[in-house]
């Protein structure tokens, strides 16, 4: 009896190696090997944005999607509107669920975009989740919605560019593709999702997700660190040097015009 029990644990042991080892050789061949370049993002001194290199592997004949995507925080905005023939502030909205960066890259262009990118991307697949309240006009949300995109594409924060993606060639497991973005000089310090989507005929086949950091880096984090950790320091501090600026440009223009 125990020698039986011995066999059978055996036999299991080694099925489940096997299956392990399967599902694992699955994955591999699965896995589109979704590269960064940089993978990180230090914000310091003279910070005027940074340019981004996407590369990966992808299975032939299909459309390739990349979005690039920032955590989502409520936002408060003040909607601007006419009283009596002037534009002014009317009432504050408040936006949840928008995420603070959106960039998408696509491999196709024109018609075809249009007929397999469908709802569940872009700025149509936003609009879904992103939600407003508070002083909204009488034709709701949609005329917000598309003041937001204006606003977000504006700062350079949101943007979509088809045909960015860039085909470079078959190689063993498939084709490799090749996208290049440019981050904004405002971009907050977080942590950013690239996600690769490989779409055909409408459906999507596979979906890979990596991610990268934004830190603050040099003066720019002693600064942050000083107004969240020390704001009283960091209070005194600002002032001390506005007045010190306010002496300097008052010598040197005040100097200037006594000649």
């Amino acid at each position: 009896m125990n020698t039986r029990n011995g066999v059978r644990f055996v036999f299991i042991l080694i099925l489940t190696l096997f299956v392990t080892s399967l599902s694992c050789s699955l994955v591999s061949a699965t896995s589109r090997d979704l590269k960064l370049n940089p993978s990180e993002i230090h914000i310091r001194e003279f910070f005027q944005g940074a340019s981004m290199t996407i590369t990966a592997s992808v299975p032939p004949q299909a459309l390739y999607i990349i979005e690039i995507k920032g955590e989502s925080h409520a936002q408060e905005l003040l909607r601007k509107g006419r009283r009596g023939g002037l534009w002014m502030n009317v009432g504050e909205v408040k936006v949840r669920a928008a995420p603070s960066l959106y960039l998408m890259l696509t491999s196709e262009t024109g018609d075809l975009l249009k007929k397999d990118i469908g709802p569940d991307f872009g700025y149509a697949a936003l609009k879904k989740v992103i939600t407003f309240s508070g002083q909204l006009p009488k034709n709701g949300s949609d005329m917000l919605f598309d003041q937001f995109l204006k606003l977000k594409e504006n700062q350079g924060l949101y943007g979509i560019f088809p045909g960015a993606i860039k085909v470079k060639g078959k190689g063993t497991e498939g084709q490799k593709i090749e996208g290049k973005v440019d981050l904004p000089c405002n971009i907050t310090p977080g942590s950013y999702q690239v996600i690769l989507s490989v779409v055909r005929d409408s459906k999507l086949l596979e979906q890979e997700i990596t991610e990268f950091t934004v830190e603050m880096k040099g003066l720019p984090e002693l600064l942050s660190t000083l107004a969240f950790e020390h704001a009283l320091f960091y209070g005194c501090l600002a002032v001390i040097i506005a007045i010190v600026f306010g002496f300097l440009m008052g010598f040197v223009f005040g100097g200037k015009g006594a000649h």
